[in-house]
């Protein structure tokens, strides 16, 4: 597993952090420093990065620290939504971070969203199936 992570490290540094698309740049270099864009600071109020998950910070409902980087993290990377099982905590507070444009989902309506594009990509690969075979 650790050599996993250099490998993606070593890639990150080959091809840059834009290479890996919505994968949220601290989960590719947890120590690297993150220049978030001035709008989203200043739509949470805060001027810095580490104000974000400060225990007196905007997500200060959120009483464990580990829970904030997580927010933290999918807000300044533009992740629409945190799927967890944690009911007691980001589910208990979804509204709160609602407030700052982020969802929270349980599995179950991860699901109830990817069953129809799931249902629709099958009708699509039944019917090019049927065109690649001459059937109308």
């Amino acid at each position: 597993m650790r050599a996993g992570w250099r490998r993606l490290a070593e890639a990150r540094e080959e091809w840059g952090t834009d290479s890996y698309g919505p994968v949220a740049p601290a989960i590719l270099s947890p120590e690297s420093t993150a220049r978030p864009n001035p709008l989203i600071l200043r739509g949470l109020g805060v001027s810095s990065v580490d104000e974000i998950v400060a225990a007196n910070g905007p997500l200060a409902e959120f009483r464990d620290r580990g829970d904030r980087e997580i927010i933290r993290e999918a807000l300044l990377s533009g992740v629409p939504a945190i799927l967890t099982t944690d009911l007691r905590s980001f589910w208990a507070k979804r509204e709160v971070v609602l407030e700052h444009g982020l969802e929270v989902w349980r599995p179950s309506d991860a699901l109830r969203a990817y069953i129809p594009r799931w249902n629709a990509q099958e009708e699509e690969f039944a019917r090019r199936r049927a065109a690649a075979s001459g059937q109308r």
